[in-house]
């Protein structure tokens, strides 16, 4: 068996970096997609929880229709 030639070593060097560079980026990409798919569903409720809007954290932004009513539904100096 003869020893690879030096541009043998060199394309298989240049192959491997691009495997990696493009494995790397196919990882980011599904991390990527993964965190936006967490961060907004694309149907359901807006917040995911059990339909209960008058103690909710995300009620003074929330779009759904229960939370604009819970919003209507509460007096100007209501703490609660």
């Amino acid at each position: 068996m003869r020893p690879p030639e030096v541009s043998e070593n060199a394309e298989r060097r240049e192959f491997l970096r691009s495997a990696l560079r493009y494995a790397a980026l196919a990882g980011f990409a599904g991390l990527a997609a993964s965190a936006v798919a967490r961060r907004a569903p694309l149907t359901g409720p807006a917040c995911g929880g059990s339909g209960i809007c008058g103690g909710c954290i995300k009620l003074p932004r929330c779009p759904e229709t229960r939370a604009e009513a819970a919003r209507a539904a509460r007096q100007p100096g209501d703490p609660s």
